[in-house]
């Protein structure tokens, strides 16, 4: 069941962003005025950060040492849909799902969405890697993340690297800290159902690009995530538009 998360404002952790710049208390020395002048651009970029996000939960199965297939829910398929990646296969048979639109009071921005059960016949995303079946071990099911800060603050940071690349890596930093922190919200919110389930999440994530876990894998969890949703688009080198879009996933137990 896919879940959409909008106006999630997380606070910026300036001391994770100047640790991200390089500076290490004790050890690096910086001029008071420098100091709030990285304060203020840190507060600038959370001024324009506009963090959107997704969720779904999804059974998985790992079939082999290096191959997991994940089955998310039956209202994910397409019919007669088929996608292939340099031996990375999601495909998808003709099925109706049953259900009725639902609103998860645990997340009032969400979109309208079906509940409807899991068929492990239905649709399956093949993904390869070793890293992945070590990370998930142990996990009776996965949480699948999306993550944006939106097209503004991405737009900014492309103006100010032709303009103040000093800036623009303060910046990137920042904004790049903001998604994390999105990430860690959108676990702890989804925590807080779980503990009615006697479950929890993992608490760590894992991304494409992670390990042996390619990034051409990204194209699969955007499908399963529907984060044209929210304003996301891929490349066809399998890079996340706008900037600062993060794909995670962790376990469930």
């Amino acid at each position: 069941m896919l879940r959409f998360i909008n106006n999630i404002l997380p606070k910026p952790d300036y001391r994770v962003i100047f640790s991200r710049l390089g500076y290490r208390q004790k050890e690096t020395e910086l001029a008071e005025s420098s100091r709030k002048e990285i304060v203020a651009w840190i507060d600038e970029t959370a001024s324009l950060v506009n963090l959107k996000g997704v969720m779904l939960e999804s059974n998985f199965e790992v079939a082999d040492q290096d191959k997991i297939l994940i089955y998310p829910a039956a209202s994910q398929a397409a019919p007669s849909e088929k996608i292939e990646i340099k031996g990375i296969t999601c495909k998808a048979r003709a099925k109706r799902p049953q259900g009725r639109a639902l609103r998860d009071p645990l997340f009032p921005h969400s979109l309208g969405h079906e509940r409807a059960s899991t068929s492990r016949h239905s649709l399956h995303s093949e993904i390869i890697s070793s890293s992945l079946c070590k990370f998930i071990s142990g996990a009776n099911k996965i949480l699948l993340m999306g993550i944006t800060c939106g097209k503004e603050i991405a737009d900014f940071i492309e103006k100010e690297q032709k303009e103040n690349m000093t800036k623009a890596v303060v910046l990137d930093a920042a904004a790049g800290e903001i998604a994390d922190r999105g990430l860690d919200y959108i676990m702890s919110l989804y925590s807080k159902e779980l503990i009615r389930k006697s479950e929890k999440l993992f608490s760590k994530r894992f991304s494409p690009g992670y390990g042996d876990l390619s990034l051409e894998t990204q194209k699969i969890f955007y499908n399963l995530l529907e984060m044209k949703k929210i304003e996301v688009n891929i490349t066809e080198s399998f890079l996340l538009i706008p900037q600062k879009s993060v794909i995670a996933l962790t376990g469930i137990v």
